[in-house]
């Protein structure tokens, strides 16, 4: 046997021990059971999902793009025009999907709102709409009845006389008689003015008091009244506003209340998902 022929086997023996028993050691390490579970957990998960860069476009795409842009433009797309508009969705699709690896959608507060109120909106689309009841009805009305009121408008006349004119009492009540009797107020000699004022109008021309009292009077007479400067004679006509008819009133309750019971319906949904997760406040 040749000089050094059995050199190499008695290194091997001399550096370690057999290639199998080393694998055999390597397999009981848990350092290397936890890679390999990883590693077949990413393989059943591409298996069952796919590679998540993969975009796979069914037939209802295209036909959905070209629908889109005949609505768009009024006629059929041309075969250029569809293979562009499919080319930016990929591109869009592909930049969305990008945006959502990176985090965007957490990170950027305009992105955020944006997810916020589209699930808003989704919970008040899902809410159930249903008929009030005339009770229930009543009670909003009750409760928002400034919501529906329209100001008070009166057409009002009116004959002043200025407190600091001799004798006004007693010639606010020579015209008094005469109107009763019938005389018509343009021809007895004094300023008539005549207008549409609402409250508000009344308080800023005669003063609150005058206000309140014009409400309670009746239509159509010559009433006196008295402000801080003058003594006067008011007659009310027509009286407009306050709450509408009922063939108004009636649709719009419905609306309102109807909308309102589908929001407080859609924050309870909200607040049930809220109530999933687990806030920790870090001090």
């Amino acid at each position: 046997m040749p000089p050094g022929a059995d050199a190499e086997p008695a290194a091997s023996r001399s550096h370690g021990q057999d290639p199998l028993a080393a694998v055999k050691g390597l397999a009981r390490e848990p350092l290397v059971h936890f890679f390999l579970v990883g590693a077949l957990l990413f393989l059943a998960h591409r298996l069952v999902r796919g590679d998540a860069r993969t975009i796979r476009l069914g037939p209802g795409q295209a036909a959905d793009l070209a629908r889109h842009l005949r609505d768009q433009n009024g006629r059929i797309p041309t075969p250029a025009e569809q293979a562009a508009a499919l080319a930016k969705w990929k591109l869009d699709e592909a930049l969305y999907r990008e945006a959502l690896r990176e985090g965007v959608d957490r990170d950027d507060p305009d992105v955020r709102t944006v997810l916020v109120d589209k699930m808003r909106a989704r919970a008040m689309a899902a809410a159930p709409r249903r008929v009030p009841t005339e009770g229930e009805l009543a009670t909003w009305l009750q409760t928002h009845q400034a919501l529906y009121e329209r100001p008070l408008q009166y057409d009002l006349a009116w004959i002043p006389f200025p407190k600091a004119t001799p004798g006004a009492a007693r010639e606010r009540a020579s015209f008094a008689a005469a109107l009763k009797s019938g005389a018509e107020a343009r021809f007895l000699g004094r300023p008539l003015y005549e207008a549409k004022l609402t409250t508000d109008d009344l308080r800023t021309r005669f003063g609150p008091a005058v206000a309140a009292e014009v409400s309670k009077l009746a239509r159509g007479s010559w009433q006196p009244l008295e402000s801080d400067a003058e003594l006067l004679l008011v007659r009310v006509g027509e009286v407009e506003g306050g709450l509408p008819d009922d063939r108004e009133l009636r649709p719009r309750l419905l609306i309102d209340w109807t909308a309102e019971a589908q929001r407080l319906a859609a924050e309870q949904t909200l607040e049930a998902i809220a109530r999933r997760y687990r806030f920790e406040e870090r001090r």
